[in-house]
Order: C-alpha cells, then structure tokens, then sequence
C-alpha cells in the first residue's frame, strides 16, 4: 500500500511498463516499475436507479438480492454484479 499517493500517469508503449506516483505528504514524484494497472473508480454504489425502484438496499447502499436467485425485493427484478456488494471487481481481476 501506497498511502497518501497517486497515480499520475500509466507509461508503456503496447503494454504497461511502469507509473509515475506523486506522494501527496511529500509533494514528490517517482516512477515505479510495474507489470499492470487496475482501475478502480469508488466503493460507493451507484443505486440511484435501485432506489427508484423501490429495491431493499442494505446499509452500505447495495442491493439486497437472494443470492441463489439474485431475485431483488421486488418481483420481476434481478440484480447481478458489484450492485450486489460481497467481492469487488478488483479483487477477482487481481485473483
């Protein structure tokens, strides 16, 4: 873990070969040598169209889904993916 660090830019030319990492506390910039790059945009759900709906989120804002169905509260709907919580993209990408 890089704490307090970001992404600045991903170099290669077909294929990835390092990054440029700006620690944010030191105000400084270096280049690591790396062998891919996942991208993560948040951790927080995009339920707005779950809400509408009037699905049953659970407390972190996931829909709630029988998970042997992926049957939502409401008859008709289903819901699949990161929607759902449980296991993100990035740790089956990185798995």
């Amino acid at each position: 873990m890089l704490w307090n660090s970001e992404v600045r830019e991903i170099l290669g030319e077909k294929i990835v070969k390092s990054v440029k990492i700006e620690d944010k506390t030191e105000r400084t910039l270096k280049e690591m040598p790396v062998d891919g790059v996942f991208i993560a945009i948040g951790y927080v759900p995009n339920n707005e169209i779950a809400k509408n709906l009037g699905l049953e989120l659970d407390a972190e804002g996931y829909v709630k889904v029988d998970l042997t169905t992926m049957r939502t509260s409401v008859p008709g709907i289903y819901a699949a993916g990161d929607i759902t919580g449980g296991l993100k993209q990035i740790v089956v990408a990185v798995g």
